[in-house]
């Protein structure tokens, strides 16, 4: 019963991806407009313990490097939330999607007898598969070696296509670029998803030579070029929201106090990380 794409009358779309449990504790982690479902993607790390749960059923995930990355899950670093993906020297780990022909609305029905109406395809949720033309891809990235404040050169995010037959039409490969910010640092640039493509890899990799420190990954995602974008992480065993991410991919935090109260919220800038609000509360006691 989740809303999960909108058309207004002059055909412009909005969608909300949902993560964590597909079932009980559904919760939007992203929200995009002027984009379709299947062109939008994000992975922020903390939900993989619900993909391992036998308590929940599980739909095969939008977008996300679950395919032997559990093991690579890490607790002790994080941009936002309370886990990244850690890759280790000379390593990568990566997903692919397929991607699917142009669904239309009026395409391909499909008849249920049982229940007498036309089941449209398209309007079914769809995995990520992106249109072609023009998109951003960024992350966030630390690695924990030589001196605080410099460029982490050893993370990088390559992008792959293939034609039907497998064969490579074009490989890009970003790495990080603008200012270091509490050890984190962002990579960001454009992909151009090409007609002919059938398969896009994503691959996240340390390109570090021999002994060189892990790099840690957080909140990946992509997006069409002329969309917005922004994105949220909770809190995975009570679902509080812990970080909010707008369009360029920075964050706004969220704190609490133990009781569940909301006392401090923080931004991230180019220049650090900021405090713009603060509260406290106590009950006045009485002699």
């Amino acid at each position: 019963g989740n809303l999960i794409e909108t058309k207004d009358i002059l055909d412009r779309k909005a969608t909300t991806l949902y993560g964590y449990s597909p079932t009980l504790k559904n919760v939007p982690v992203a929200i995009a407009s002027n984009a379709e479902q299947r062109q939008i993607a994000f992975d922020g790390f903390e939900d993989y313990d619900y993909f391992n749960n036998p308590n929940f059923t599980v739909l095969p995930g939008h977008f996300n490097f679950s395919n032997g990355a559990v093991s690579l899950i890490d607790q002790t670093e994080s941009h936002t939330g309370e886990k990244s993906l850690k890759i280790v020297q000379g390593t990568s780990h990566y997903m692919g999607k397929a991607i699917q022909p142009n669904c239309d609305e009026g395409e391909f029905f499909i008849f249920n007898p049982a229940d007498n109406y036309l089941l449209e395809h398209c309007n079914c949720e769809q995995q990520f598969s992106p249109k072609a033309g023009k998109y951003i891809i960024s992350a966030w990235v630390k690695q924990n070696a030589g001196i605080p404040g410099t460029t982490i050169a050893d993370a990088e995010i390559i992008v792959r296509q293939f034609d039907v037959a497998q064969v490579s039409i074009s490989s890009v490969t970003f790495s990080t670029s603008g200012p270091v910010i509490e050890g984190w640092q962002r990579i960001e640039g454009e992909v151009d998803v090409d007609a002919l493509a059938v398969t896009i890899i994503i691959e996240l990799k340390n390109g570090g030579a021999a002994g060189a420190a892990d790099v840690y990954f957080d909140d990946v995602r992509m997006h069409p070029f002329n969309s917005a974008m922004k994105t949220m992480v909770y809190q995975p065993d009570n679902l509080r929201l812990m970080a909010e991410l707008d369009n360029q991919n920075y964050a706004t935090f969220f704190e609490y106090d133990e009781e569940g109260t909301l006392v401090r919220i923080k931004k991230e800038t180019e220049k650090g990380i900021v405090t713009i609000k603060e509260t406290r509360s106590s009950i006045v006691k009485t002699p």
